[in-house]
């Protein structure tokens, strides 16, 4: 395997992952520096990063305002949305967090009045977590920001549209998920 091409001080490699190319632009740095690896699926990954980088702006821009970020509300609009206790590890599972973190949350929700904590009924050892009356309006209030600011960003994809790109994201995280 060969090193990479260096590139001329004028002109370095650095791309700019939010640019309009910059998957191509990683294809092309790695067409020319490293034209003997796979590189079919990079601009792809580049992208992702894209998406997922965006993502968590989009989502610090929308709840700027209410004192939660993404995780708070993912776990206050799950408990809303299941309408029943849950266990803490669902939360874990469901956010690719550790422990610590999510409990860090759910202390720090606890605190806020949003949500209580209680023995299962089934098993004293084990804990479930629902919302409380307080925690139930909050939720709602950032799923109806959620929701309106999803469907504004997404006013100019068809449904169509909308429907081919949730297949193929579908299909990459069971790629992802292996």
């Amino acid at each position: 395997m060969s090193k990479p091409a260096s590139k001329t001080q004028n002109k370095p490699f650095v791309p700019d992952p939010l640019s309009q190319d910059g998957d191509s632009q990683v294809a092309q740095a790695w067409q020319e520096g490293l034209p003997e690896l796979p590189s079919q699926a990079i601009p792809l990954f580049a992208l992702l990063d894209v998406v997922a980088s965006l993502t968590v702006r989009f989502h610090r821009r929308i709840l700027a305002d209410t004192g939660h970020n993404h995780t708070d509300y993912a776990i206050l609009a799950t408990l809303l949305l299941n309408g029943a206790p849950m266990r803490p590890t669902i939360f874990t599972k469901m956010l690719s967090n550790a422990s610590a973190a999510t409990s860090q949350t759910l202390n720090k929700l606890e605190k806020q009045g949003l949500l209580k904590r209680s023995s299962s009924p089934e098993d004293k050892r084990s804990v479930l977590v629902s919302l409380t009356a307080e925690g139930k309006k909050v939720a709602l209030k950032l799923c109806e920001i959620e929701a309106e600011e999803t469907a504004r960003a997404c006013n100019n994809m068809s449904e169509t549209e909308l429907e081919a790109l949730k297949t193929a994201l579908r299909r990459v995280v069971g790629i992802l998920n292996y």
